[in-house]
């Protein structure tokens, strides 16, 4: 009986075939955790441009129905800025609009916004009203 040392071809072949099933499984995790980590992205940016605009309004009393873009809050320095986090050599281009003023006697009065994004891979319209996340494929910014 010979000493064979080494694996047999059916043993490489096993465990080749495992690598490559946890590589698979890897690369989706990875690419799923990726996909996520840009959508809260995109929420902490509107979040931010929301706060924004409520600095803006505070600092234009009266101004309660006001339609104001991310170029205008990056620009007045009330926003940091609005680069895409899928590309962060391109901005996005947005859009805050104050839909309804719950209280009209005070400058902190809870206001409900309309938020429309468009960056290179995500065009979604938000209502803090209705809490409604849209696709918005015209994506256009007046």
């Amino acid at each position: 009986m010979k000493n064979n040392k080494g694996f047999s071809l059916i043993e490489l072949l096993g465990a080749i075939t495992i690598l490559g099933v946890i590589t698979a499984l890897a690369l989706i995790t990875y690419t799923r955790y990726i996909e996520q980590s840009r959508k809260k992205s995109y929420k902490m940016m509107r979040e931010s441009a929301i706060n924004a605009t409520e600095e803006y309004l505070l600092d234009h009393p009266g101004n309660t129905n006001v339609s104001i873009t991310f170029k205008e809050l990056v620009d007045g320095e009330y926003l940091e800025n609005a680069s895409d986090p899928s590309d962060t050599s391109i901005d996005c281009k947005g859009k805050v609009t104050v839909i309804e003023n719950a209280a009209t006697d005070s400058a902190l009065a809870s206001n409900d916004y309309e938020v429309i994004m468009c960056c290179a891979n995500y065009y979604h319209t938000y209502n803090t009203k209705t809490k409604e996340d849209t696709t918005n494929d015209e994506c256009t910014i007046d």
